[in-house]
């Protein structure tokens, strides 16, 4: 049986990622796994919830990752049943417009960090493989530009790269956009051509059990985990499709008055702008082969498919 450490497992992805693992579908490789789902809180109601979904393959584990102290104890304990196999790390989005520095934090207190890479958790706590949940972002063109959660990834993508060439192995998932922000504000933000890098929260999940069931294939690679670049006149034609209805959206006037006073939302889609931009132009260059890789850990299905 393999360990996996979860950061981030009472989050909606995180529980996704439980799902994936422990209850894969006819499609995904089944995995003898034992998830210690890292919780602030264990007796929290989604922790308790989690346990209770998850009664035999998954232990709640209480820490943050502020506290290096927390996390090392949490290695230290699981040593004692084999060791942590795998680590999943996925940090809480800080909020639109919010300063990520906290999530730079979170990150260089594990020991897996650059900042403890002198502990030796390869042979001391039998780490095989990393996988970081980070963003899809405009290639390395517009790297210098980032700013808040964005920069705060990529400056955790770069440890991990670094980590590497001292033995770590590790997968970044590049996410793209979840389709559940906000259609009409995108409409509104968003000039009609610009096609936005869509992604199911399940199929982020998907991508990262894929991951895991095969983590030599993916060692030190980064995959672009996108099922599709469409228009937002093409997802709302294939929603209209799939369920009869048109998509939810709030009305056109307050998506306009968002995109206008919220500099989150503001940022949001100048990111989805640049990132469509880069692509088209091949500033992003790798952006088709990342895409590409994506699918030989799981196969990506389109919007509604």
């Amino acid at each position: 049986m393999r360990n996996i450490l979860e950061a981030g497992a009472t989050g909606k992805q995180g529980q996704a990622l439980i799902r994936a693992l422990l209850h894969p579908t006819a499609t995904s490789p089944e995995q003898d796994l034992q998830i210690f789902a890292l919780t602030r809180k264990a007796s929290s109601p989604a922790a308790k919830r989690l346990a209770e979904a998850n009664p035999s393959n998954l232990k709640i584990v209480e820490g943050t990752l502020e506290e290096r102290e927390s996390i090392v104890k949490i290695f230290e304990d699981i040593k004692k049943d084999s060791g942590v196999w795998g680590v999943f790390c996925v940090l809480a989005f800080p909020g639109m417009g919010v300063e990520a520095t906290g999530e730079e934090r979170q990150e260089k207190a594990c020991p897996f960090s650059s900042e403890f890479c002198r502990l030796n958790w390869k042979t001391k706590y039998g780490v095989q493989t990393f996988v970081y949940s980070s963003v899809m972002r405009m290639g390395s063109k517009y790297e210098d530009t980032l700013e808040l959660s964005h920069k705060a990834k990529r400056n955790i993508e770069n440890h991990c790269i670094d980590l590497g060439k001292k033995g770590l192995n590790w997968t970044c998932n590049l996410d793209g956009f979840i389709g559940s922000i906000g259609v009409a504000v995108l409409k509104k933000g968003l000039k009609p051509e610009t096609e936005v890098a869509f992604i199911g929260s399940e199929d982020v999940s998907n991508v990262a059990a894929g991951v895991f069931a095969n983590p030599q294939k993916h060692r030190h690679k980064i995959l672009a985990v996108v099922g599709e670049c469409c228009a937002m006149s093409h997802l709302e034609d294939a929603h209209q499709r799939a369920t009869g209805k048109p998509i939810p959206a709030v009305p056109a006037p307050v998506a306009w008055m968002i995109t206008k006073t919220n500099k989150g939302t503001q940022s949001l889609i100048e990111h989805i702008r640049l990132n469509h931009h880069a692509r088209v132009s091949r500033d992003y260059p790798s952006a088709n082969k990342e895409i590409a890789l994506v699918n030989t850990a799981y196969k990506m299905k389109n919007c509604y498919e």
